[in-house]
């Protein structure tokens, strides 16, 4: 069973992530990732741009550099308007923790996507769409759940 809740701050987590949704028009980015990934049990799965939360980097500094790594395309903390959705923490089983950070940028255009070997697919989707689809990684889809 898996539980969210919204918090202030990252506080017992056992694995902290930071991820963008990138919008543009009514669409998100979406990443597949790939099937020979190391994770093997998020393979071939949706996600959003985003990833651990390095020592000594802010959430937004780690959500950034991972949109960069994931899909070549470089945010600018200091001059995008960039949206905090919130923090959310992730009970699974009432043992694994996640903490992720979720960001929100709004795109004038669609940029190009130069994906990182970790991913085998990009598209656009609707936001209800990829809070319904049963092949998207379930940690983060129920962060997308709780957001509008």
């Amino acid at each position: 069973m898996m539980r969210v809740e919204r918090q202030e701050t990252v506080l017992d987590a056992n694995i902290h992530l930071a991820f963008f949704l990138l919008k543009c028009e009514e669409t998100i980015l979406i990443l597949q990732n790939a099937s020979d990934i190391a994770r093997q049990v998020h393979a071939d799965l949706f996600g959003l741009p985003g990833g651990v939360v390095e020592e000594g980097e802010t959430d937004l500094e780690a959500a950034c550099r991972e949109v960069w790594e994931e899909t070549g395309v470089k945010l600018d903390a200091t001059k995008d308007v960039i949206e905090d959705l919130g923090i959310f923490r992730i009970e699974m089983d009432n043992e694994y923790i996640f903490s992720t950070h979720l960001f929100r940028l709004k795109m004038d255009a669609k940029p190009s996507i130069i994906l990182s070997k970790a991913h085998s697919f990009s598209l656009w989707m609707d936001l209800e769409s990829a809070q319904t689809t049963t092949e998207f990684i379930p940690e983060i889809q129920i962060c997308l759940q709780s957001i509008e």
